[in-house]
């Protein structure tokens, strides 16, 4: 089982995902999943569910399997919520934080994968 730090986000800190390779690395494989998956509201259910743990029902409608491999623990998860756990308080964070997840989403399916590999 994969351990996940806790993370401290401070109220002056400012979001790079060259910070968080584990992150960069869950989201990278959660994309390589999704590609085929129609490409309805991906980004918006995967901030969604793992910052607050809902969904709105037009999402969940409008992409099925996306939201059922999301809200039933399909994917390895644990960065993603910490960070968002740890980065409530700081709303620049947290926006600079969605909008990453946002483009990684919209874009190709190696948006998460280039941005991993280049912490290495």
């Amino acid at each position: 089982m994969d351990i996940v730090k806790k993370y401290d986000v401070s109220g002056t800190d400012k979001f790079s995902p060259k910070d968080y390779p584990e992150l960069t690395a869950e989201m990278a494989t959660m994309k390589e999943d999704m590609n085929l998956m129609p490409v309805y509201y991906k980004g918006e259910i995967v901030i969604s569910f793992y910052r607050d743990h809902a969904l709105p029902h037009q999402w969940a409608h409008a992409n099925p399997e996306l939201t059922r491999l999301v809200t039933t623990g399909t994917y390895t998860s644990g960065h993603i919520e910490a960070l968002f756990d740890a980065c409530r308080a700081n709303p620049e964070f947290l926006r600079a934080y969605e909008a990453y997840l946002l483009a990684g989403f919209a874009t190709d399916s190696t948006y998460f994968i280039s941005h991993h590999h280049q912490q290495h």
